[in-house]
Protein backbone atom coordinates (compact mmCIF):
# COMPACT_ATOMS: atom_id res chain seq x y z
CA UNK A 1 0.00 0.00 0.00
CA UNK A 2 2.71 2.38 0.67
CA UNK A 3 4.66 2.05 -2.48
CA UNK A 4 0.42 2.66 -4.06
CA UNK A 5 0.62 5.70 -2.01
CA UNK A 6 4.06 7.00 -3.33
CA UNK A 7 2.93 6.53 -7.25
CA UNK A 8 -0.51 7.75 -6.79
CA UNK A 9 1.49 11.16 -4.82
CA UNK A 10 4.22 11.13 -7.91
CA UNK A 11 1.21 11.01 -10.16
CA UNK A 12 -0.69 14.11 -8.70
CA UNK A 13 2.52 15.80 -8.69
CA UNK A 14 3.24 15.17 -12.43
CA UNK A 15 0.26 16.62 -13.22
CA UNK A 16 0.54 20.16 -12.31
CA UNK A 17 3.43 20.50 -14.80
CA UNK A 18 2.31 18.47 -17.77
CA UNK A 19 0.68 21.27 -19.59
CA UNK A 20 3.83 22.99 -19.46
CA UNK A 21 5.25 19.72 -21.81
CA UNK A 22 2.58 20.09 -24.33
CA UNK A 23 3.60 21.91 -27.64
CA UNK A 24 3.31 25.73 -27.99
CA UNK A 25 1.92 28.06 -30.43
CA UNK A 26 3.95 31.18 -31.04
CA UNK A 27 3.47 34.36 -32.93
CA UNK A 28 6.28 35.21 -35.53
CA UNK A 29 7.11 38.18 -37.02
CA UNK A 30 5.62 41.65 -36.69
CA UNK A 31 1.48 42.32 -36.53
CA UNK A 32 0.82 44.16 -39.71
CA UNK A 33 -2.07 46.58 -40.04
CA UNK A 34 -4.36 45.55 -42.82
CA UNK A 35 -4.75 47.72 -46.07
CA UNK A 36 -7.95 45.82 -47.08
CA UNK A 37 -11.22 46.48 -46.10
CA UNK A 38 -13.16 44.28 -43.10
CA UNK A 39 -16.80 43.65 -43.06
CA UNK A 40 -18.85 45.75 -40.98
CA UNK A 41 -19.56 43.78 -37.98
CA UNK A 42 -21.26 45.69 -34.70
CA UNK A 43 -20.97 44.16 -31.51
CA UNK A 44 -24.08 44.59 -28.76
CA UNK A 45 -24.12 48.36 -28.35
CA UNK A 46 -23.96 48.85 -32.55
CA UNK A 47 -20.28 49.79 -32.13
CA UNK A 48 -18.05 48.77 -35.23
CA UNK A 49 -16.00 46.14 -34.38
CA UNK A 50 -12.16 46.10 -35.16
CA UNK A 51 -11.01 42.40 -36.57
CA UNK A 52 -7.59 39.87 -36.19
CA UNK A 53 -6.45 38.51 -38.71
CA UNK A 54 -5.20 35.20 -38.15
CA UNK A 55 -2.84 33.12 -40.46
CA UNK A 56 -1.73 29.68 -39.79
CA UNK A 57 -1.61 26.54 -41.43
CA UNK A 58 -3.48 24.66 -39.15
CA UNK A 59 -7.32 24.12 -38.57
CA UNK A 60 -9.29 23.81 -35.36
CA UNK A 61 -8.48 27.12 -33.42
CA UNK A 62 -11.04 28.77 -31.24
CA UNK A 63 -10.56 32.11 -30.02
CA UNK A 64 -12.07 34.09 -26.71
CA UNK A 65 -11.15 37.19 -25.19
CA UNK A 66 -11.72 39.10 -22.31
CA UNK A 67 -15.06 40.70 -23.39
CA UNK A 68 -15.74 37.85 -25.55
CA UNK A 69 -15.37 37.32 -29.12
CA UNK A 70 -18.00 39.33 -31.25
CA UNK A 71 -17.56 36.96 -34.55
CA UNK A 72 -15.43 34.34 -35.98
CA UNK A 73 -15.61 33.98 -39.89
CA UNK A 74 -13.78 30.45 -40.24
CA UNK A 75 -11.87 30.71 -43.23
CA UNK A 76 -8.63 27.78 -44.40
CA UNK A 77 -5.52 29.20 -42.91
CA UNK A 78 -6.99 32.32 -42.27
CA UNK A 79 -9.44 33.24 -39.63
CA UNK A 80 -10.92 36.13 -39.10
CA UNK A 81 -11.51 36.85 -35.08
CA UNK A 82 -13.84 40.14 -34.82
CA UNK A 83 -13.58 42.10 -30.86
CA UNK A 84 -14.82 45.18 -29.57
CA UNK A 85 -12.27 48.33 -30.35
CA UNK A 86 -11.26 48.86 -26.50
CA UNK A 87 -10.62 44.71 -26.48
CA UNK A 88 -6.80 44.22 -25.02
CA UNK A 89 -6.18 40.56 -24.46
CA UNK A 90 -6.86 37.72 -27.36
CA UNK A 91 -6.61 33.98 -26.15
CA UNK A 92 -6.20 31.33 -28.70
CA UNK A 93 -6.98 27.73 -28.39
CA UNK A 94 -6.20 24.13 -30.07
CA UNK A 95 -6.11 20.65 -28.51
CA UNK A 96 -2.79 19.53 -27.36
CA UNK A 97 -1.18 22.95 -27.16
CA UNK A 98 -0.79 25.51 -24.66
CA UNK A 99 -3.28 28.30 -24.79
CA UNK A 100 -1.67 31.08 -26.08
CA UNK A 101 -2.49 34.90 -24.30
CA UNK A 102 -1.85 37.63 -26.24
CA UNK A 103 -1.60 41.25 -24.90
CA UNK A 104 -2.31 42.73 -28.33
CA UNK A 105 -0.02 46.28 -26.97
CA UNK A 106 3.12 44.02 -26.47
CA UNK A 107 3.12 43.45 -30.09
CA UNK A 108 2.39 46.97 -30.91
CA UNK A 109 -1.77 46.32 -31.58
CA UNK A 110 -4.41 49.08 -30.75
CA UNK A 111 -8.32 48.36 -32.04
CA UNK A 112 -9.76 51.09 -33.54
CA UNK A 113 -13.58 50.60 -35.00
CA UNK A 114 -13.63 49.19 -38.50
CA UNK A 115 -9.89 49.11 -38.66
CA UNK A 116 -7.60 45.12 -39.08
CA UNK A 117 -4.88 43.76 -38.26
CA UNK A 118 -2.72 40.53 -39.32
CA UNK A 119 -0.96 37.97 -37.15
CA UNK A 120 1.31 35.00 -38.46
CA UNK A 121 0.97 32.00 -35.71
CA UNK A 122 3.03 28.79 -36.06
CA UNK A 123 2.73 25.95 -34.01
CA UNK A 124 5.22 23.28 -32.55
CA UNK A 125 4.66 19.64 -33.66
CA UNK A 126 1.57 18.02 -31.50
CA UNK A 127 2.53 16.03 -28.79
CA UNK A 128 3.18 12.87 -29.07
CA UNK A 129 4.33 11.58 -26.00
CA UNK A 130 2.24 9.72 -23.12
CA UNK A 131 3.45 9.79 -19.33
CA UNK A 132 4.89 6.68 -18.18
CA UNK A 133 4.94 5.52 -15.18
CA UNK A 134 7.95 3.18 -13.84
CA UNK A 135 7.43 1.94 -10.44
CA UNK A 136 10.59 1.24 -9.25
CA UNK A 137 12.19 -0.50 -6.00
CA UNK A 138 13.77 1.31 -4.12
CA UNK A 139 13.85 4.67 -4.42
CA UNK A 140 16.30 6.76 -6.13
CA UNK A 141 17.54 4.80 -8.70
CA UNK A 142 18.65 6.10 -11.95
CA UNK A 143 17.21 5.74 -15.27
CA UNK A 144 18.49 5.72 -18.69
CA UNK A 145 16.51 4.54 -21.49
CA UNK A 146 17.88 3.64 -24.72
CA UNK A 147 21.22 5.24 -23.60
CA UNK A 148 19.32 8.59 -22.86
CA UNK A 149 19.58 9.61 -19.11
CA UNK A 150 16.34 10.48 -17.46
CA UNK A 151 17.61 11.10 -13.68
CA UNK A 152 15.74 9.45 -10.71
CA UNK A 153 12.26 10.22 -11.84
CA UNK A 154 9.54 8.06 -11.77
CA UNK A 155 7.41 9.29 -14.16
CA UNK A 156 8.40 10.37 -18.14
CA UNK A 157 6.81 11.47 -21.15
CA UNK A 158 8.14 9.40 -23.77
CA UNK A 159 6.69 8.49 -27.12
CA UNK A 160 4.97 4.97 -28.08
CA UNK A 161 8.37 2.13 -28.73
CA UNK A 162 10.57 0.03 -27.84
CA UNK A 163 13.04 1.01 -24.98
CA UNK A 164 16.12 -0.69 -23.67
CA UNK A 165 16.05 0.62 -19.93
CA UNK A 166 19.06 0.41 -17.92
CA UNK A 167 18.65 1.17 -14.05
CA UNK A 168 21.32 1.74 -11.18
CA UNK A 169 21.56 2.44 -7.93
CA UNK A 170 24.97 1.89 -6.01
CA UNK A 171 24.51 -0.97 -3.56
CA UNK A 172 22.10 -3.18 -5.70
CA UNK A 173 22.88 -5.05 -9.06
CA UNK A 174 22.38 -3.02 -12.12
CA UNK A 175 18.93 -4.15 -13.50
CA UNK A 176 19.30 -4.32 -17.66
CA UNK A 177 15.77 -4.86 -19.93
CA UNK A 178 13.31 -4.07 -22.35
CA UNK A 179 9.52 -1.90 -22.23
CA UNK A 180 7.55 -1.83 -24.97
CA UNK A 181 5.30 1.76 -24.60
CA UNK A 182 1.67 1.92 -25.93
CA UNK A 183 -1.56 3.14 -25.01
CA UNK A 184 -2.64 0.20 -23.03
CA UNK A 185 0.90 -0.38 -21.65
CA UNK A 186 2.30 2.90 -19.89
CA UNK A 187 2.67 1.30 -16.45
CA UNK A 188 6.05 -0.86 -15.34
CA UNK A 189 7.34 -2.09 -12.31
CA UNK A 190 10.66 -3.18 -11.29
CA UNK A 191 12.43 -4.52 -8.39
CA UNK A 192 16.43 -4.09 -7.94
CA UNK A 193 18.21 -6.40 -5.78
CA UNK A 194 21.36 -5.69 -3.08
CA UNK A 195 24.29 -6.87 -4.51
CA UNK A 196 25.84 -10.07 -2.38
CA UNK A 197 28.99 -9.42 -0.72
CA UNK A 198 30.45 -12.58 -1.25
CA UNK A 199 34.16 -13.67 0.39
CA UNK A 200 36.07 -16.54 -1.65
CA UNK A 201 36.69 -19.49 1.23
CA UNK A 202 39.88 -21.52 -0.04
CA UNK A 203 39.22 -25.27 0.04
CA UNK A 204 40.94 -27.49 2.76
CA UNK A 205 41.14 -30.24 5.47
CA UNK A 206 40.12 -29.73 8.92
CA UNK A 207 38.63 -31.61 12.02
CA UNK A 208 35.21 -31.31 12.60
CA UNK A 209 33.38 -31.53 15.30
CA UNK A 210 33.84 -30.75 19.19
CA UNK A 211 37.27 -32.46 20.60
CA UNK A 212 36.51 -31.48 24.28
CA UNK A 213 34.87 -34.92 25.63
CA UNK A 214 34.19 -33.23 29.15
CA UNK A 215 32.48 -30.25 27.71
CA UNK A 216 29.20 -33.21 27.19
CA UNK A 217 29.35 -33.38 31.21
CA UNK A 218 27.56 -30.06 31.37
CA UNK A 219 24.70 -30.28 29.19
CA UNK A 220 26.10 -30.07 25.33
CA UNK A 221 24.90 -32.51 22.85
CA UNK A 222 27.19 -35.44 22.35
CA UNK A 223 26.04 -35.16 18.51
CA UNK A 224 29.11 -32.91 18.34
CA UNK A 225 31.14 -35.94 18.39
CA UNK A 226 33.51 -37.98 16.90
CA UNK A 227 35.79 -35.59 15.94
CA UNK A 228 36.26 -36.18 11.81
CA UNK A 229 38.63 -35.52 9.19
CA UNK A 230 36.72 -33.23 6.64
CA UNK A 231 38.20 -31.68 3.56
CA UNK A 232 35.87 -28.90 1.37
CA UNK A 233 36.39 -27.45 -1.94
CA UNK A 234 36.47 -23.99 -2.83
CA UNK A 235 33.39 -21.90 -2.53
CA UNK A 236 32.13 -18.65 -1.79
CA UNK A 237 30.03 -17.46 1.14
CA UNK A 238 28.27 -14.25 2.33
CA UNK A 239 30.07 -12.16 4.34
CA UNK A 240 26.95 -11.50 6.00
CA UNK A 241 23.30 -13.06 7.02
CA UNK A 242 20.55 -12.52 4.32
CA UNK A 243 18.84 -8.86 5.56
CA UNK A 244 15.53 -7.65 5.15
CA UNK A 245 17.25 -5.40 2.20
CA UNK A 246 17.28 -8.72 0.39
CA UNK A 247 14.02 -10.02 1.79
CA UNK A 248 11.42 -6.80 1.41
CA UNK A 249 12.70 -7.27 -2.24
CA UNK A 250 12.02 -10.46 -2.72
CA UNK A 251 8.69 -10.18 -1.16
CA UNK A 252 7.71 -7.28 -3.62
CA UNK A 253 8.78 -8.99 -6.67
CA UNK A 254 6.69 -12.88 -5.85
CA UNK A 255 3.89 -11.17 -4.54
CA UNK A 256 4.65 -12.31 -0.57
CA UNK A 257 3.25 -11.01 2.41
CA UNK A 258 6.51 -8.99 3.74
CA UNK A 259 6.74 -10.47 7.70
CA UNK A 260 7.00 -7.55 10.42
CA UNK A 261 10.37 -6.13 10.86
CA UNK A 262 12.14 -5.58 14.06
CA UNK A 263 12.89 -2.14 13.57
CA UNK A 264 11.29 0.24 11.62
CA UNK A 265 14.83 0.79 9.69
CA UNK A 266 15.53 -3.08 9.65
CA UNK A 267 17.34 -2.88 6.00
CA UNK A 268 20.24 -3.81 7.63
CA UNK A 269 19.09 -6.60 10.08
CA UNK A 270 18.98 -10.43 9.30
CA UNK A 271 16.26 -11.93 7.77
CA UNK A 272 15.02 -14.41 10.97
CA UNK A 273 11.32 -15.40 9.43
CA UNK A 274 12.55 -17.52 6.90
CA UNK A 275 11.32 -21.14 6.25
CA UNK A 276 13.93 -23.55 4.56
CA UNK A 277 11.54 -24.07 1.27
CA UNK A 278 11.89 -20.32 1.73
CA UNK A 279 15.51 -20.07 1.68
CA UNK A 280 15.44 -22.85 -1.64
CA UNK A 281 13.18 -20.46 -3.06
CA UNK A 282 15.06 -17.48 -2.20
CA UNK A 283 18.36 -19.38 -3.54
CA UNK A 284 16.60 -19.42 -7.17
CA UNK A 285 14.69 -15.69 -7.36
CA UNK A 286 18.28 -14.20 -6.48
CA UNK A 287 20.23 -16.28 -8.78
CA UNK A 288 17.87 -15.53 -11.54
CA UNK A 289 17.78 -11.88 -10.53
CA UNK A 290 21.82 -11.49 -10.38
CA UNK A 291 21.89 -13.00 -13.65
CA UNK A 292 23.12 -17.13 -12.88
CA UNK A 293 21.83 -20.56 -13.54
CA UNK A 294 19.27 -21.84 -10.35
CA UNK A 295 21.13 -24.22 -8.01
CA UNK A 296 17.91 -26.17 -7.18
CA UNK A 297 15.17 -27.66 -9.09
CA UNK A 298 12.22 -27.21 -7.41
CA UNK A 299 8.54 -29.93 -7.48
CA UNK A 300 6.12 -29.01 -5.63
CA UNK A 301 3.49 -31.88 -6.73
CA UNK A 302 5.88 -34.33 -5.64
CA UNK A 303 6.34 -35.65 -2.33
CA UNK A 304 9.87 -36.14 -1.09
CA UNK A 305 10.75 -39.36 0.25
CA UNK A 306 13.25 -38.72 2.15
CA UNK A 307 11.53 -36.13 4.65
CA UNK A 308 10.50 -38.11 7.02
CA UNK A 309 9.06 -35.17 9.09
CA UNK A 310 5.08 -36.19 10.19
CA UNK A 311 4.76 -32.11 10.87
CA UNK A 312 6.01 -31.12 7.60
CA UNK A 313 2.73 -30.33 5.34
CA UNK A 314 5.10 -29.11 2.10
CA UNK A 315 7.46 -31.83 1.53
CA UNK A 316 8.63 -30.87 -1.41
CA UNK A 317 11.18 -32.64 -3.29
CA UNK A 318 14.21 -30.54 -3.77
CA UNK A 319 16.77 -31.46 -5.97
CA UNK A 320 20.82 -29.93 -6.55
CA UNK A 321 21.74 -29.17 -9.96
CA UNK A 322 25.71 -29.48 -9.54
CA UNK A 323 26.90 -27.71 -12.44
CA UNK A 324 24.98 -24.51 -11.82
CA UNK A 325 27.13 -21.07 -10.81
CA UNK A 326 23.78 -19.81 -8.59
CA UNK A 327 23.28 -19.29 -5.32
CA UNK A 328 23.06 -21.56 -2.60
CA UNK A 329 22.98 -22.89 1.13
CA UNK A 330 25.87 -23.99 2.80
CA UNK A 331 26.60 -27.47 3.61
CA UNK A 332 27.22 -27.85 7.37
CA UNK A 333 30.59 -28.81 6.97
CA UNK A 334 31.25 -25.77 4.56
CA UNK A 335 29.72 -23.77 7.29
CA UNK A 336 31.71 -25.00 10.02
CA UNK A 337 35.15 -24.67 7.90
CA UNK A 338 34.21 -21.16 7.24
CA UNK A 339 33.19 -20.24 10.88
CA UNK A 340 36.58 -21.83 12.14
CA UNK A 341 38.40 -19.47 9.61
CA UNK A 342 39.33 -21.83 7.14
CA UNK A 343 42.70 -22.27 6.03
CA UNK A 344 43.44 -19.38 8.18
CA UNK A 345 41.50 -20.89 11.17
CA UNK A 346 43.61 -19.60 15.00
CA UNK A 347 41.52 -22.27 16.17
CA UNK A 348 39.34 -20.08 18.26
CA UNK A 349 36.26 -21.63 20.64
CA UNK A 350 33.85 -18.97 18.81
CA UNK A 351 34.02 -17.35 15.35
CA UNK A 352 37.19 -15.55 15.36
CA UNK A 353 37.51 -15.03 19.02
CA UNK A 354 37.92 -16.63 22.64
CA UNK A 355 35.75 -14.23 23.85
CA UNK A 356 32.15 -14.57 22.76
CA UNK A 357 31.54 -10.57 23.47
CA UNK A 358 33.73 -9.62 20.71
CA UNK A 359 32.17 -11.80 18.41
CA UNK A 360 28.77 -13.02 18.82
CA UNK A 361 25.38 -11.42 20.17
CA UNK A 362 23.80 -13.61 23.09
CA UNK A 363 21.64 -13.49 25.97
CA UNK A 364 19.85 -10.70 24.75
CA UNK A 365 16.21 -9.96 24.87
CA UNK A 366 16.17 -8.25 21.53
CA UNK A 367 15.52 -10.58 18.69
CA UNK A 368 18.60 -9.65 16.62
CA UNK A 369 20.87 -6.82 15.70
CA UNK A 370 22.32 -5.35 12.17
CA UNK A 371 24.68 -7.61 10.54
CA UNK A 372 28.16 -6.66 10.80
CA UNK A 373 28.32 -4.86 13.99
CA UNK A 374 30.78 -7.27 16.23
CA UNK A 375 34.36 -8.77 14.82
CA UNK A 376 34.72 -10.58 11.91
CA UNK A 377 36.44 -13.72 12.12
CA UNK A 378 39.71 -14.73 10.25
CA UNK A 379 37.94 -14.48 7.19
CA UNK A 380 36.21 -11.62 6.79
CA UNK A 381 32.88 -13.00 7.55
CA UNK A 382 30.38 -11.27 10.51
CA UNK A 383 27.81 -13.14 12.85
CA UNK A 384 28.68 -16.63 12.45
CA UNK A 385 28.50 -17.48 16.53
CA UNK A 386 25.15 -15.44 17.14
CA UNK A 387 22.67 -12.93 15.65
CA UNK A 388 20.26 -15.79 13.82
CA UNK A 389 20.60 -19.43 13.34
CA UNK A 390 21.25 -20.08 9.78
CA UNK A 391 20.06 -22.62 7.64
CA UNK A 392 22.43 -25.31 6.05
CA UNK A 393 21.47 -27.64 3.19
CA UNK A 394 22.10 -31.09 5.28
CA UNK A 395 19.10 -33.15 7.01
CA UNK A 396 20.22 -33.38 10.45
CA UNK A 397 21.69 -36.52 11.75
CA UNK A 398 22.10 -36.92 15.67
CA UNK A 399 24.77 -39.52 14.41
CA UNK A 400 26.10 -38.88 11.17
CA UNK A 401 29.66 -37.55 12.25
CA UNK A 402 30.22 -41.30 13.27
CA UNK A 403 29.61 -42.14 9.30
CA UNK A 404 30.56 -38.70 7.59
CA UNK A 405 32.77 -39.21 4.16
CA UNK A 406 36.10 -37.43 4.20
CA UNK A 407 35.35 -35.22 0.82
CA UNK A 408 32.55 -32.69 0.88
CA UNK A 409 29.89 -34.39 3.18
CA UNK A 410 26.16 -33.07 2.45
CA UNK A 411 24.69 -34.74 5.64
CA UNK A 412 22.28 -37.68 5.97
CA UNK A 413 20.24 -39.00 2.70
CA UNK A 414 17.04 -38.27 4.87
CA UNK A 415 15.40 -36.95 7.79
CA UNK A 416 12.74 -34.81 9.95
CA UNK A 417 14.97 -32.11 10.63
CA UNK A 418 17.37 -29.64 8.66
CA UNK A 419 20.35 -28.05 10.13
CA UNK A 420 20.51 -24.84 11.74
CA UNK A 421 23.81 -23.05 12.69
CA UNK A 422 25.53 -20.07 14.43
CA UNK A 423 23.19 -19.59 17.16
CA UNK A 424 20.52 -17.22 18.55
CA UNK A 425 21.59 -13.97 20.08
CA UNK A 426 18.50 -14.02 23.08
CA UNK A 427 20.37 -17.67 24.02
CA UNK A 428 23.84 -17.97 25.77
CA UNK A 429 26.92 -18.54 24.81
CA UNK A 430 27.47 -22.22 24.53
CA UNK A 431 25.18 -21.83 21.48
CA UNK A 432 27.86 -19.52 19.95
CA UNK A 433 30.44 -22.25 19.23
CA UNK A 434 31.56 -23.03 15.89
CA UNK A 435 30.79 -26.54 16.83
CA UNK A 436 27.49 -26.37 17.91
CA UNK A 437 24.63 -27.65 16.26
CA UNK A 438 20.79 -26.83 16.00
CA UNK A 439 18.09 -28.40 13.53
CA UNK A 440 14.98 -27.31 12.75
CA UNK A 441 11.30 -28.84 10.99
CA UNK A 442 11.92 -27.42 7.36
CA UNK A 443 8.86 -25.53 8.37
CA UNK A 444 10.67 -23.74 11.04
CA UNK A 445 11.95 -20.08 10.50
CA UNK A 446 15.39 -18.54 10.83
CA UNK A 447 17.85 -16.57 9.08
CA UNK A 448 20.14 -17.48 5.77
CA UNK A 449 23.62 -16.74 4.76
CA UNK A 450 24.94 -17.53 1.06
CA UNK A 451 26.95 -19.88 -0.89
CA UNK A 452 28.43 -20.29 -4.10
CA UNK A 453 29.97 -23.14 -5.95
CA UNK A 454 33.34 -21.50 -7.10
CA UNK A 455 33.58 -21.88 -11.19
Amino acid sequence: MKRLVQIFTGLIFFTLPLAAQLSQLHVTGEAEKMMTTIPKVRDINGRLCAAIEVVVEMEGFTYDSYNGVVKLIDRRGKDLVFLQPDERVLQIYHSGYQPLKIILSEIGIHLQSGNGWRIHLTAEKKINQIPVVLDIFPDSVSVSMDETDYGQGKVFMLNRGVYAIHLTKTGYASLNDSIVIDREHDQFSFVLVPETNMVLIEGGAFQMGQPDPDIFKTGFSADEQPVHRVVVDDFYLSKYEITYQFWEAFCLDTNRLMPDKPSSEAEEYPVEYMTWYDAIEFCNWLSRKHGFDPYYTIDKNRRDVNNQADKDPLKWTISCNPGANGYRLPTEAEWEYAARGGNLSKGYKYSGSDSANAVAWFGSHMVCYPVGTKQPNELECYDMSGNVWEWCWDWYGETYYSRSPVNNPSGPKSGQYRVMRSGECSLSERFSRTTHRHYGLPTSKTGLRLARHKP
